[in-house]
């Protein structure tokens, strides 16, 4: 009796655990079976293909494959963006105009991410302290929100974006996705005509006298005509079909307003020249409607920035089934952060003891002081001198001292013994001195402060400035992605080196000739 009660139960038992088995197995792509297993590879992006019938066994290996593949990709372009970040791995626009924005409430604004998801991001005025003088952190929290409603794969940042050499604050947004499939462009919306994202048509229609006037009639087709009526000559031969125009001016009708995709363009004279567009709202205008603003009628170019727009694209493709290329910048944006390690360009402020962006030589013979001018006359290689006109002389000592000539020039020369000033505009050189370099008149005249190299503070307060090496965090990525990539998927690996423009001057001229001086980078081919 005993017996048969514990057989009935261990037989219960065993049925809850080969159940639980059972349900288990079906969590993972590696051993689910029929709908659990095309659930879990629709999960990661893989259907079964209709009308094939392919077993389990062949659909989960297909499954595994291909989904490993994708995996593998996406982890190298995670690894990608930490090194060189989402400037080098993702698509982006950068708004054309700059802070403070002067938007409406309502205004709309289109993306197209990826070339698949559409997001319209709607302007309001609870979203700004005062939306008549919106801030680029403003506009970039409220394009952030709104993208941020849609699944993680169309996911996109609005980021500020500051420009150092203006000191500017405009507005960034970035494609959700990394690598070839990035992409992000703006389709329309009021919002663009204050913002400005890349890039407006060239057409010349104008507020200015004779303001551009404009018909925009129904055809029986149903399709809008927008014509050119009289006043400034839009050149429309300047924009074409699949562009987009936005038409916000307020003596349209209402209806009429809003952003249009062109399907013809035609150039011509005055009621010749005009665009075709589709709007199932639209009325005929009555009388040709005159432009009161310039951006009434703008007509924008319909272009998506990918990560071929990128200056500095660090991105993978895969070029079949087992191998993959990389493509990694010389350089990336990791470095140290610390004295003696980082290289920075601090803003100079005129209320600080700040020097700027300077490093020093220790082997130097010699430190300049802040007190300098140019010189009023030439001075020619091989002779002496004993007093040498300059702009402004008063805020050299009245006695002696040392000058160098050309100060970082390839003709510097110094330090050169003075005696005296003589005037407000003259140096009283030592007539030993024959100069070895000719200087020409507005050429640099410095006073030397020290002679020998200069004397840091051990307390690190003097490095303003360093140089660093950002190579070895591009030698790290492609251990990195090697290592991540090694299972069974070839990685070929190609360094991009920046051209010599930049460098030098401008690469190459006319003809081919090189007008750059520098033509190679130091750990880089020759061109």
């Amino acid at each position: 009796m005993v017996d048969a009660v514990l057989g009935a139960l261990a037989t219960g038992d065993d049925l809850t655990r080969g159940n639980a088995k059972a349900i288990f197995d079906q969590l993972f792509l590696t051993s689910a079976v029929g709908r659990y297993l095309d659930r879990r590879a629709g999960n990661v992006g893989f259907l079964r293909p209709s009308g094939v019938g392919m077993l389990d066994d062949t659909f989960r290996r297909l499954a595994i494959i291909t989904t490993a593949r994708k995996q593998v990709t996406s982890i190298l372009l995670h690894i990608l963006e930490v090194f060189y970040g989402a400037e080098s791995t993702r698509a982006f626009l950068v708004s054309a105009e700059s802070e403070p924005y002067a938007l409406q409430d309502g205004d709309t604004l289109s993306f197209v991410l990826d070339n698949r998801q559409e997001v319209q991001v709607i302007f309001k005025s609870s979203d700004f302290t005062d939306i008549a003088v919106a801030t680029a952190r403003e506009i970039a929290s409220a394009i952030t929100r709104r993208i941020r409603k849609y699944s993680p794969d169309a996911l996109a940042l609005a980021l500020d974006y500051y420009d150092p050499s203006t000191g500017d604050t405009a507005v960034q947004v970035f494609s959700g996705s990394k690598g070839p499939t990035s992409s992000i462009r703006v389709t329309g919306g009021r919002a663009q005509n204050v913002l400005r994202f890349p890039s407006p048509a060239l057409t010349t229609q104008t507020a200015g006298a004779p303001a551009t006037q404009w018909n925009l009639q129904v055809q029986p087709s149903g399709e809008v005509w927008l014509t050119w009526a009289a006043g400034t000559n839009p050149s429309l031969n300047k924009t074409e079909a699949g562009n987009y125009v936005n038409i916000f001016g307020t003596g349209f009708q209402a209806v009429n307003r809003g952003s249009f995709v062109l399907k013809e363009v035609v150039d011509g004279a005055v009621n010749v020249a005009h665009v075709v567009f589709d709007n199932q709202s639209a009325n005929n205008e009555p009388v040709p409607v005159v432009m009161a603003a310039d951006n009434d009628v703008q007509f924008w170019i319909s272009a998506a920035a990918s990560i071929l727009s990128i200056a500095r694209p660090a991105t993978v493709f895969e070029v079949d089934r087992h191998t993959i290329k990389a493509f990694l910048p010389a350089t990336t944006t990791v470095t140290e952060r610390r004295p003696k390690k980082a290289g920075y360009l601090h803003a100079l402020a005129s209320d600080t003891d700040f020097l700027g962006p300077y490093a020093f030589d220790p082997s130097s013979r010699f430190v300049i002081s802040e007190v300098a001018s140019v010189l009023g006359q030439t001075l020619d290689a091989g002779q002496t001198y004993s007093v040498v006109s300059v702009s402004d002389s008063s805020n050299f000592p009245d006695g002696t001292g040392f000058l160098v000539f050309g100060y970082g020039t390839d003709r510097q020369e110094g330090p050169v013994r003075y005696l005296a000033r003589p005037g407000s505009a003259a140096l009283l050189l030592d007539p030993s001195h024959q100069f070895q370099y000719s200087h020409f008149a507005s050429e640099d005249v410095a006073l030397v402060s020290r002679r020998g190299p200069p004397v840091l503070d051990p307390d690190g307060g003097d490095y303003q400035f360093y140089a660093t090496g950002t190579v070895a965090g591009r030698i790290y990525a492609e251990q990195l992605l090697g290592d991540t990539a090694a299972a069974g998927i070839t990685l070929d690996i190609e360094v991009v080196y920046p051209g010599d423009v930049g460098l030098g001057n401008a690469g190459l001229g006319a003809a081919g000739t090189r007008v750059s001086d520098e033509v190679y980078v130091w750990g880089g081919d020759p061109p």
